[in-house]
């Protein structure tokens, strides 16, 4: 027991000395200013890794990198532009544009409205002309393709004794009545009867109608007989020298036009002072249309066959020939200057111009 109370003592008196020892009050200020100093050194060595942050102005240059992105936003709407070109309304106007398909194609005969085999062609808005579908022996041709509001359509027969007919716009169903070469020619000899007969009336009403026949197949024969329509016109209105020629064409003079006007206005038409389908109608005396055909038809073919054109003559025929029950003695084409005598009508003009500058003369 006393032996244990000996260690317990010198235990303590070991553990006093060093508690004393640890807290003397001059050193321990030195103790931990020596303590403190480790612990700068750490506080450096941990500023070393800061240079990674832009602390110092030496480290501010990386900070132009993040500025290069600047230019590419200004370069990049520069480009925007360049795409708006390739992206033409135009086109996607004319994709979008609204279709119709052609179902039935219809071309017929005046005559007997038989059916007749003609090619047709698709005029497109510049005016070039694409082969489009053939009818076949009645007529009919079922194409069943598309077309757009510009386009437009002829038929051509592949038979010359009938002639084309002006155009029709682009639609489900396209019907063609083409007019016979008889019976248009017929008209320019029952014109020329009737100026010769002094009927200046019913020779412009015949003329006339010759002419619009002609217009789609020959622009050179509907000039000609126009331009004698012109002529019977003005002379059915009193005027002795109704017309001066201007490059090939027909003009009515001051005193004609003045006349013509004022028929116009008596028959309360439209007084634009040219030769309409109204106006030459009411020259004519009212002559239906069908009347005039029915004319026409009477018109014996031998009177015809004396002006008669052999179609491989035609310069730029490239219509095939055919022999058929259709194609008899009346196809072909005629003499038209011939039939109507346009060069003694000429020298008549200028024998009629002479002696009216030579009564203005001797006045």
């Amino acid at each position: 027991m006393r032996h244990a109370f000996l260690v317990a003592m010198t235990f303590l008196l070991a553990a006093c000395p060093d508690r004393h020892a640890a807290t003397p009050p001059s050193k321990p200020a030195t103790t931990t200013a020596a303590t403190t100093e480790p612990l700068a050194t750490p506080a450096t060595t941990a500023a070393s890794p800061a240079p990674a942050t832009p602390t110092s102005p030496r480290e501010l240059p990386p900070t132009p990198a993040a500025t290069t992105p600047t230019p590419a936003p200004t370069s990049a709407p520069s480009s925007e532009p360049k795409p708006a070109p390739t992206a033409t309304p135009t086109p996607l106007s004319n994709a979008n544009a609204p279709m119709t398909l052609v179902k039935k194609v219809l071309v017929q005969q005046e005559e007997t409205q038989k059916g007749v085999v003609a090619r047709i062609n698709k005029i497109t808005a510049d005016d070039k002309r694409l082969y489009f579908s053939l009818t076949d022996a009645q007529g009919t041709a079922t194409p069943n393709q598309p077309c757009i509001a510009s386009d437009r359509f002829e038929a051509e027969p592949t038979l010359p004794v009938y002639l084309k007919v002006e155009p029709k716009a682009c639609g489900e169903e396209l019907k063609f009545i083409v007019s016979s070469v008889r019976a248009t020619y017929a008209l320019a000899l029952l014109g020329d009867d009737a100026a010769k007969a002094g009927d200046f009336a019913k020779a412009q009403l015949y003329y006339n109608n010759a002419a619009a026949r002609l217009k789609a197949t020959s622009i050179s024969e509907s000039l000609i007989l126009s331009n004698q329509a012109k002529i019977a016109a003005g002379k059915s209105l009193g005027v002795a020298m109704p017309t001066v020629n201007v490059n090939g064409e027909e003009i009515f003079t001051t005193e004609a036009l003045s006349k013509l006007r004022a028929f116009q206005s008596s028959e309360k038409l439209d007084t634009s002072g040219n030769l309409d389908a109204s106006t030459v109608e009411a020259l004519g005396g009212g002559i239906r249309q069908d009347d005039i055909f029915r004319r026409a038809l009477s018109v014996p073919s031998t009177r015809l066959d004396a002006y008669k054109i052999n179609p491989a003559d035609i310069r730029g025929s490239h219509l095939p020939l055919e022999t058929t029950a259709t194609a008899t003695s009346h196809e072909g084409r005629y003499d038209l200057k011939a039939m109507i005598n346009v060069e003694k009508g000429r020298e008549a003009k200028a024998a009629g111009m002479k002696a009216a500058k030579t009564r203005e003369g001797s006045s």
